[in-house]
């Protein structure tokens, strides 16, 4: 029987995030320490990614401005990918990633306050792309409550439909039909 890691236990999800990575071409990756600011302004971008298996847990990359979000879903998914071997391989935990969705800050917002309304715990971490110019990217980690939050969402778009960011609002678990 393999061990399983809760969901409420979200800390430890998030200290198995990958500190440092090269970034193809595209420079390298580190986490730092400290945050930034927690406001969502309306130049800022998430993409989302449901991890299940083992556990079920919620993996959010916000991006401010970024100017080709499609880099930063491929970042998403090497972040992704990274923590779901740490896990696996640390934890004994077996965990699969979804494809990326792309949600609008707005959006983004809405599912935080869902998931602090329902009181799920999540974790932030402050990752600096560093290329041509440095970019914040955070990466938070949710609580689900053992649901898939992206899933059957019409305001988020899988990263390779192409599809419009256009997200105005999310009606995420917990948070009724605001």
């Amino acid at each position: 029987m393999k061990p399983q890691l809760k969901t409420d236990n979200v800390a430890r999800i998030a200290n198995a995030l990958p500190k440092n990575f090269d970034f193809y071409h595209l420079g390298v990756v580190r986490m730092q320490s400290g945050t930034q600011d927690d406001l969502w302004s309306h130049g800022a971008r998430a993409i989302g990614f449901s991890l299940e298996g083992d556990l079920r847990a919620a993996l959010m990359i916000r991006v401010e401005f970024a100017e080709d979000l499609s880099v930063y879903a491929e970042m998403g998914n090497i972040i992704a990918s990274q923590l779901a071997t740490a896990l696996s391989k640390e934890k004994g935990v077996d965990v699969l990633i979804s494809p990326p969705r792309m949600m609008s800050a707005k959006a983004a917002s809405r599912l935080m306050a869902a998931a602090t309304q329902a009181g799920r715990r999540f974790e932030r971490r402050t990752y600096l792309h560093l290329h041509q110019k440095t970019v914040p990217v955070d990466a938070w980690i949710m609580d689900t409550g053992g649901k898939n939050l992206f899933e059957g969402e019409s305001e988020t778009t899988e990263a390779s439909s192409g599809g419009s960011f256009d997200t105005d609002a999310m009606n995420a678990p917990g948070a009724g039909n605001a």
